[in-house]
């Protein structure tokens, strides 16, 4: 009865255990777009305020999951990484943090923050997505932009900027670090679009 006892015991803890240890489930990685250049100072401030409106994107990249294509006209998302953000709600404050840095404008981000504004830069995303259809592969990044006068409610200024990274390596954290060198150059192309622009125009 002795040994019966304690082999029930041993089943009843073996088996509680099982019941009340955590469930094992696949983990998902998210990964952050967060790299801005180093900082583009302009030669003179201007007494301008500049809202940065949120980025928009097509529906394909409006979206956490992680873009990438192997073949032409294809596209898939990486089951187990996905981004931490939007891409477009994470480039949106990188944008302003990059303007900011250049000490050109008086106030430059959101409506909330800007209040009057003299004009607008809107932005769209055309592209984010690793490409292993080539060797190498390549992230690729492709944003265009517009500025927008307030007073007249005319676009000034447009451009479309195009960069592709390199993947050194065959892991979709190596597209995430091509991403983010990518989205470094973009956005010091950027800066220097609106401070020529405005600089012609104020």
């Amino acid at each position: 009865m002795k040994h019966l006892l304690i082999l029930l015991v041993g089943l009843f803890l073996l088996s509680a255990c099982s019941v009340f240890s955590p469930i094992k489930t696949e983990t998902t990685t998210s990964y952050l777009i967060n790299t801005t250049p180093q900082p583009l100072t302009a030669r003179a401030s201007h007494r301008l305020n500049l809202l940065v409106t949120q980025p928009e994107a097509d529906s394909i990249y409006n979206t956490t999951g992680i873009a990438y294509t192997t073949k032409p006209h294809q596209i898939g998302y990486f089951v187990k990484s996905t981004w931490a953000e939007v891409p477009t709600q994470m480039l949106h404050p990188l944008i302003i943090q990059t303007l900011r840095k250049t000490h050109f404008f008086h106030r430059v981000g959101t409506l909330s923050s800007v209040g009057h504004y003299d004009y607008l830069l809107n932005t769209q995303l055309i592209q984010l997505q690793q490409d292993y259809s080539q060797l190498p592969p390549a992230a690729y990044l492709i944003l265009n932009a517009e500025i927008v006068k307030a007073s007249t409610n005319q676009v000034i200024a447009s451009h479309e900027f195009v960069i592709h990274e390199m993947i050194r390596q065959n892991s979709t954290y190596s597209g995430v670090i091509a991403t983010n060198r990518a989205t470094a150059i973009i956005l010091n192309q950027l800066a220097v679009f609106c401070l020529k622009t405005l600089q012609r125009s104020s």
